[in-house]
């Protein structure tokens, strides 16, 4: 387990990724075989960002074994249930990277989004560990254009994270078939290039910018959301010569 990347790696995986992307589902597995070769954690990495591993890459999982589809969304989570301090509300999206609802903190009385991660998004031990180191790292963001991430947790194994419950749409629903105008895409860029320049000065590379992920306010305010699922880059020695760590 790895809990640092450097930007060179990441650049790698990012190509590799668009590449496979690119290739027909049957030729992806022999796709990446050859280009990681023996490289497995970089295959891995490569297959965790299409969404699938191992043989799966030349078919849907679901396919194989529909029982995954339950497995990878977690349970069911019904108006009302509990998740820790957490009162659930309502389902506010669905999607690979896990569902999102509408929740109330029930200690602070506020309005918050809870995202319950994918099983195999912490599997292991290992996993889990870095999950939460990286998780720590984004909670640590403050800007005004970064859904603030609130809170971690875990609760009869259903792993989640509470964050800024954000008013507003995503960008892929406000643009129109022939696009936005000029002025306002430099207004939606500039924001989204501010949140960015804070996380890597952070260290930490977002890995999953798309307009799915950014949310609008009624006022035009830019969101960038999922830090929480972001990477580490591993620090750069200080002019001392010593590691700046989170």
């Amino acid at each position: 387990d790895t809990p640092y990347m450097t930007p060179e790696r990441w650049q790698r995986i990012e190509a590799l990724y668009h590449s496979a992307f690119e290739q027909e589902p049957g030729e992806r597995s022999a796709f990446l075989a050859e280009a990681c070769r023996d490289d497995e954690e970089l295959r891995r990495e490569v297959e965790s960002l299409l969404g699938q591993s191992g043989p799966r890459l030349d078919r849907p999982a679901w396919e194989a074994d529909p029982s995954l589809i339950e497995e990878a969304t977690g349970p069911a989570l019904a108006p009302g249930a509990q998740l820790g301090p957490y009162r659930i509300e309502e389902l506010l999206g669905a999607g690979g990277m896990g569902d999102v609802f509408r929740a109330t903190d029930m200690r602070l009385h506020r309005t918050v989004a809870i995202k319950i991660l994918p099983r195999e998004a912490v599997a292991d031990p290992g996993r889990q560990r870095r999950f939460m180191k990286e998780a720590r790292a984004a909670a640590a963001l403050n800007h005004p254009n970064i859904v603030t991430l609130y809170d971690i947790g875990s609760d009869s194994g259903v792993h989640y994270l509470v964050m800024e419950c954000v008013l507003g749409k995503s960008l892929d629903g406000l643009i129109p078939p022939k696009g936005l105008p000029l002025a306002q895409v430099i207004g939606y860029a500039t924001q989204i290039t501010e949140a960015l320049v804070v996380a890597h000065a952070a260290g930490i590379v977002h890995r999953d910018i798309k307009p799915a992920n950014i949310m609008v306010t009624a006022d035009g305010q830019v969101k960038v959301m999922d830090f929480g699922l972001a990477k580490l880059l591993q620090p750069a020695p200080d002019p001392a010569g010593e590691t700046q760590r989170s």
